[in-house]
């Protein structure tokens, strides 16, 4: 998260750290991706080894202007929720029931 250009990389670092107390398996790494040219290097990886890109963030209002910039308008909100849920689903094995 602290790759991004829109998000603060010290307060992720102290969220990263309350969690890491509170989920005592869970070890916190602090980092700033950003530094050093991190988020363009990441760009270059990512052509590289052509590596999938998400261009908007995840929720639905920048699904939604990521639409628009390719020409489609975001017209059923069914649609995005339906490939968030097949997502969630076949990358963390979440139980279809847990939807119903």
């Amino acid at each position: 998260m602290t790759i991004s250009r829109y998000k603060n990389a010290q307060d992720i670092n102290k969220i990263g750290h309350e969690l890491e107390k509170e989920f005592t398996p869970v070890k916190w790494l602090d980092a700033d991706f950003k530094k050093n040219d991190g988020y363009e290097h990441s760009l270059l990886l990512i052509k590289e080894h052509e590596m999938y890109f998400q261009e908007y963030c995840g929720c639905i209002y920048s699904y939604n202007v990521y639409m628009e910039k390719k020409g489609k308008k975001l017209e059923y909100i069914e649609q995005y929720l339906t490939m968030v849920l097949v997502i969630h689903y076949n990358v963390f094995n979440i139980n279809k029931r847990t939807f119903l």
